[in-house]
């Protein structure tokens, strides 16, 4: 008889239950872990915003890289090629330590795993603030590229609306007026804005979104199934990447992007922040009282914005 099982009779266990636990991690892969983490946790204890962030975070860096790993076989090794693999900065590196990290805690806790292997790996080093704009040549570059049906659309509407990714990626037909132009992201979507957020759309930015694929009885606007938000998103900024044969921009850069653009047509901090649904740098007590939503001069932003992109790719022809 072997030791482990003397030991484990010793302990008053079962050594054929045993077995059929070990048998059983050695089945599971960090994908199926990870959902049952979603399901018996995060859907459970975090709110849905936190939830959306962890699972497109996991999807799009640690999915194509340990997705179909063993639970128990990834180690400090993976781990540290993981977070060398991730490209937006140091601030998502963090957050992919962050979520990464308490979901193999998770797993430690449930004996999924011996020991949670970020445990051994230091976390990455504090972001410092990004000042990336894409220039007048990359602008162009990503607007006359086709690479994706769902992505390249995608991007166009960032940059011409300003909108964070989460709010643009979940857009839905049903928030969108035609009639007044006006696309309303429900009350508590926004990051740091309770009440509902207008955003003017375009012509330019219609003339985008109206061609997107519509799936029988689905509301969503960028999705290729009709079921679920567009997700394939760390691929399809690889591809745009070489395609465009630029590098070192994030999909949140074209947000700034579009602040600093703006900045230039002699819109101040008040307006951009306006549309960009971003808060203003003054105190508590002032934020009290600006209740003005800026209607009119978000309609006239949008209509700049696509003029002045509309103008840089004529330039680059």
């Amino acid at each position: 008889m072997g030791r482990a099982i003397l030991a484990d009779m010793q302990k008053g266990l079962d050594p054929r239950q045993v077995r059929h636990e070990a048998t059983k991690r050695r089945g599971k892969t960090v994908a199926i872990a990870w959902a049952d983490y979603l399901k018996f946790y995060v859907d459970q204890y975090n709110r849905p915003k936190t939830a959306y962030d962890k699972n497109s975070t996991f999807n799009e860096h640690a999915a194509p890289t340990i997705g179909q790993m063993p639970i128990d076989s990834v180690d400090r090794r993976d781990i540290e090629d993981l977070l060398k693999q991730v490209s937006g900065g140091a601030a998502l590196r963090r957050k992919v330590y962050a979520y990464l990290n308490h979901f193999f805690h998770y797993c430690a806790d449930g004996e999924l795993i011996a020991t949670n292997p970020l445990t051994k790996v230091a976390a990455p080093k504090s972001a410092t603030s990004r000042d990336r704009v894409l220039s007048p040549s990359e602008i162009s570059a990503v607007w006359r590229t086709d690479t994706h049906h769902v992505y390249d659309p995608l991007l166009k509407v960032l940059l011409l609306t300003g909108q964070r990714l989460r709010n643009v990626v979940e857009m839905r037909w049903s928030q969108i007026d035609q009639a007044s132009r006006l696309w309303t992201i429900p009350a508590g979507s926004v990051k740091g804005h309770p009440g509902a957020h207008t955003v003017p759309l375009s012509d330019l930015c219609l003339e985008i979104i109206d061609p997107m694929p519509r799936y029988n009885g689905s509301d969503l606007v960028f999705t290729v199934n009709g079921t679920t938000p567009f997700a394939n998103l760390y691929k399809s900024h690889k591809r745009i990447l070489a395609a465009t044969k630029t590098s070192a921009w994030t999909r949140h850069d074209l947000r700034r992007t579009t602040g600093t653009i703006l900045q230039s047509k002699g819109y101040g901090e008040l307006e951009i922040g306006a549309l960009l649904a971003h808060k203003p740098n003054s105190g508590n007590a002032t934020q009290i009282y600006m209740r003005h939503d800026y209607r009119k001069t978000k309609a006239r932003a949008v209509s700049d914005i696509a003029g002045c992109i509309l103008d840089i790719v004529a330039k680059s022809k």
